[in-house]
C-alpha cells in the first residue's frame, strides 16, 4: 500500500514538474524573444530573417509558430466582420411622454455610411 502511494506521488510530482518546466520555458521565451518576433513580423520579415536578427537563440519552428499566430491575429483584427456577424446601429426614439428608448437595427455591409440616398440615374 505504501509503495502505491509513493508511486502515485512520484507520478504527480513528475507531471507537475513537466507543467512547471513548460510554463517557465514559455515565460522565458516570451520575455526573451516573442515580442521581438511579433515586431519583426509586423515589419514584414520572414522567419529566416527574424532568426538572423534575434540575439536570443530561438529555433526556426518556434519562430514560425509565433509568426503564424501573429499573422492570424492581425488578419482577425483587420477584418472584424469576417465571421459574417451583423453590424448593429442603435437609434434613439422618444415617445409622446418624452421617454427615451433605443431601437437596434442591423446595418447591411454595403449601406452608405452617410445615410444619403445616392441614385445612379442621371
Amino acid at each position: 500500500m505504501c509503495s502505491i502511494v509513493r508511486k502515485s506521488r512520484l507520478l504527480y510530482n513528475t507531471d507537475m514538474d513537466k507543467y512547471f518546466q513548460e510554463a517557465l520555458s514559455n515565460f522565458t521565451m516570451d520575455a526573451a524573444c516573442n515580442d521581438a518576433i511579433r515586431h519583426l513580423t509586423d515589419r514584414g520579415f520572414t522567419a529566416e530573417e527574424i532568426e538572423k536578427q534575434l540575439t536570443f537563440p530561438a529555433g526556426l519552428s518556434h519562430i514560425e509558430k509565433i509568426r503564424a499566430a501573429r499573422l492570424d491575429e492581425l488578419r482577425r483584427l483587420n477584418s472584424p466582420n469576417a465571421d459574417d456577424e451583423p453590424v448593429y446601429e442603435f437609434i434613439e426614439e422618444r415617445d409622446s411622454y418624452g421617454r427615451k428608448s433605443f431601437r437596434r437595427i442591423a446595418k447591411s455591409p454595403c449601406s452608405n455610411p452617410s445615410g444619403a440616398n445616392i441614385s445612379t440615374d442621371s
